[in-house]
């Protein structure tokens, strides 16, 4: 839905030049209209409405295509409105199941399953996008909703995101669970349960140690040759940028864990 303030703009053009298109329904519903319907009951105009006839295409298949001519998105944004359309295509999906020959009304659309694979290829299909890129969408939606609504919103790519859900998990390697490695003193000696948390805090840093190697071994393989003169490509200086911010943030990450264990 627009924001308030777009609401009311649509409803003042309306009540100036009357609506321009009509709301499309299906099956006495809403398909497509939503904001002119709410507009015309701000701008107190009597909405027109239009039915539609789809002819084969599915209802969200339709307003997909019609909404898309209408939004400038990103490859990630539009793979986030794919994860989004995929309970609708796969409910579609099911009903042409069930009313196929010998439809079994038990099979449901599981993750993994043949058809749910279907229903992933078909939304990024309609949205522009290759499978991989709904999938994981799909699987930030899951696991960092939060970090989902920053791509959803046009504020991250899916690729930008997948680099923080990496950062956050080498950070999370740091909060190793000391408890477990922890023993108790009634069956050792404090000195040795205290030998034990100190181990795992160097194999946290010696973890951080090998990112940064990895890193600086990155970036001099996208430097030129020192006795070439060779002008650094654009995709040579967004890589030199990448592992310079992989860089940056490792470093950082050390720092507030040596803060913290002091």
């Amino acid at each position: 839905m627009l924001s308030q303030d777009e609401l009311q703009s649509l409803a003042d053009d309306i009540r100036a030049r009357g609506q321009l298109d009509p709301i499309v329904l299906l099956d006495d519903k809403v398909l497509d209209g939503r904001n002119r319907f709410e507009a015309c009951r701000m701008a107190g105009v009597e909405p027109k409405f239009e039915p539609i006839v789809l002819n084969g295409t599915s209802p969200t298949e339709w307003v997909l295509s019609k909404n898309l001519r209408r939004r400038q998105l990103t490859k990630s944004q539009a793979a986030a409105v794919a994860v989004e359309a995929l309970p609708l295509l796969e409910a579609e999906a099911k009903e042409r199941m069930l009313a196929g020959k010998n439809a079994d009304p038990v099979q449901i659309i599981e993750q993994g399953s043949p058809m749910a694979t279907r229903s992933v290829t078909q939304a990024g299909d309609l949205l522009g996008v290759n499978r991989q890129y709904v999938s994981d969408a799909k699987k930030l939606r899951e696991t960092a909703p939060e970090t989902y609504e920053k791509v959803k919103a046009g504020d991250m790519t899916i690729s930008e995101a997948k680099r923080e859900q990496k950062r956050v998990e080498r950070r999370d390697e740091l909060a190793l669970n000391f408890e477990a490695r922890t023993v108790k003193k009634t069956e050792v000696d404090p000195a040795v349960a205290e030998g034990l948390i100190q181990a795992g805090k160097r194999q946290a840093l010696d973890a951080f140690v090998r990112d940064a190697d990895l890193c600086v071994e990155a970036l001099f393989r996208a430097m030129p040759d020192a006795d070439e003169v060779v002008a650094a490509t654009a995709v040579q200086g967004k890589e030199l940028d990448r592992v310079a911010a992989e860089l940056e943030q490792i470093a950082r990450d050390v720092r507030a864990y040596k803060g913290e264990q002091k």
